[in-house]
């Protein structure tokens, strides 16, 4: 079965992946760092919307249940789709204005 896209543009993005080091402690207080393969992506986005497209956006998250389902994400420069899912939970906010804000993380599923 073919995934859902997220078709939506952000405000703004940031490229969050770090590497995954494991540390070992060891008792004399040396400690040991190896790198952990693979890496995988993750971003933060955030949207400035109106109400329609914020929920839009919500009902997204939902469908998904939250962190639970994959879905294809085009990053800004890419030329083809990553499978990612939901990390983080959806941040919503209004001042009052006809605008919301959005917030959230995706990571890339391996």
């Amino acid at each position: 079965m073919a995934l859902e896209s997220f078709d939506w543009d952000p405000n703004r993005i940031r490229d969050i992946t770090r590497d995954n080091v494991l540390i070992t402690q060891h008792e004399g207080g040396s400690e040991q760092r190896r790198k952990k393969f693979p890496k995988r992506r993750r971003f933060r986005l955030w949207f400035n919307r109106d109400r329609d497209v914020a929920d839009d956006i919500y009902d997204f998250y939902k469908n998904r249940e939250g962190r639970l389902e994959s879905f294809n994400f085009t990053p800004p420069g890419a030329e083809e789709a990553i499978e990612v899912r939901f990390d983080s939970e959806f941040t919503e906010s209004n001042a009052g204005g006809l605008v919301y804000e959005l917030g959230f993380d995706l990571i890339e599923v391996l």
